[in-house]
């Protein structure tokens, strides 16, 4: 039996030890028995749909003067209760991406820092993410606008007591010796007074509204002038008029509905709120009101690379980064037996799992020189 030299195997043994190659591990989260508690850290993303509802509030508000309406301006059926009605404007659905606490890697990496330019890369296309899955919140998000509050304008241009003469404690007969006797009393004035004053105040505007367009001033206002005038004094007569019958004021309430698909489920309906025409918005849960249902089809355009995936995965993985690819899937919105929104959109949790293959580098002893 021939032998070796010594020398010869000497350089064998330091030839393959100076030859190592790099790799990487990506280990699931939630298996704890292989986690790598010093690698690189990923989540993949999971789609969130939000869908935003508007509506307008419309709130009457019955003038102080109406029971007056009738005897000073021969107005009929001045309204005396305030009343509400609400009307959706519009409904808006947008989708985010958070990342899924279900799909937590972490990524033991032997390969010499090849894999952090590869995440940054993933990551910068929408393909990971690197942040904290457990701070996430699934709160719905309620904003409600109600506008500026508005009351009815202070229009009196007279002030709101009078002046009357007090008889003296002698009880005498006026004459213009007894004037020094008598003194005046401020007396405020009845809401009735008010809106006779007011009543009086609008034919007036009427009055002099119709000698401007009729030309009987001694000065005719030029065109623009003329109608700069006009328009504010059926601004001015618009605000007295409320004082009798009431005025509308409109306001916007919007809503958030926060809503996260199963990626189990091929078809998912999500009752989001019911909406009331006399009341506004109300629980998804209660009987008031018109439900406003998100239904969501999965249209699996990659069910191939879904059947190819996930389930060759273990745990624990040498050499890859697991990503999903989103599906598209069609939504719909329905408001009662309506449908109001159709929709593409894609869905992460719909999608497939596929590996991002990690070549492996080989590092000789001297290449650092």
């Amino acid at each position: 039996m021939t032998k070796q030299p010594i020398g010869l195997a000497l350089v064998l043994i330091i030839a393959l030890s100076s030859c190592t190659t790099g790799y990487i591990v990506t280990t699931n989260l939630h298996d704890l028995a292989s986690f790598e508690e010093k690698g690189h850290f990923y989540t993949l993303p999971q789609t969130r749909i939000l869908v935003s509802v508007f509506a307008e509030k419309t709130e009457f508000i019955p003038g102080p003067y109406h029971k007056y309406a009738k005897s000073y301006l021969g107005i009929e059926g001045a309204k005396s209760l305030s009343s509400f009605s609400y009307n959706i404007q519009d409904i808006q659905l947008t989708t985010q991406s958070v990342p899924d606490p279900d799909y937590c890697y972490s990524v033991r990496d032997e390969n010499y820092h090849k894999v952090e330019s590869i995440i940054t890369d993933l990551q910068s296309r929408g393909l990971i993410s690197k942040e904290n899955p457990y701070q996430l919140v699934n709160d719905n998000i309620d904003e409600v606008d109600f506008g500026d509050a508005i009351e009815f304008t202070d229009l009196t241009i007279k002030p709101f007591f009078s002046n009357e003469l007090k008889e003296n404690s002698k009880g005498n007969t006026l004459t213009d010796n007894d004037l020094p006797l008598w003194h005046k009393q401020v007396k405020p004035k009845t809401l009735e007074e008010k809106a006779q004053e007011a009543a009086l105040f609008i034919f007036k505007i009427r009055k002099r509204r119709f000698k401007l367009l009729a030309g009987q001033y001694d000065v005719f206002p030029e065109e623009q002038a003329l109608a700069t005038s006009v328009r504010e004094l059926n601004k001015l007569e618009e605000e007295y008029l409320a004082l009798f019958i009431g005025k509308e004021v409109k306001s916007t309430i919007s809503r958030t509905y926060i809503m996260e698909p199963d990626e189990n489920e091929k078809l998912q309906r999500f009752t989001l709120l019911r909406f009331s025409e006399e009341t506004g918005f109300h629980s998804a849960g209660g009987r008031i009101g018109e439900a406003i249902i998100l239904q969501l089809t999965d249209l699996e355009t990659n069910a191939n690379l879904t059947q190819m995936g996930g389930a060759q995965f273990s745990a624990q993985n040498n050499n890859i980064l697991l990503v999903r690819l989103p599906d598209r899937a069609n939504a719909k919105i329905f408001y009662g037996s309506y449908e109001v929104l159709e929709t593409e959109i894609p869905v992460y949790q719909f999608g497939a799992l596929v590996p991002k293959y990690v070549a492996p580098v080989k590092h000789g002893l001297f290449s650092s020189f």
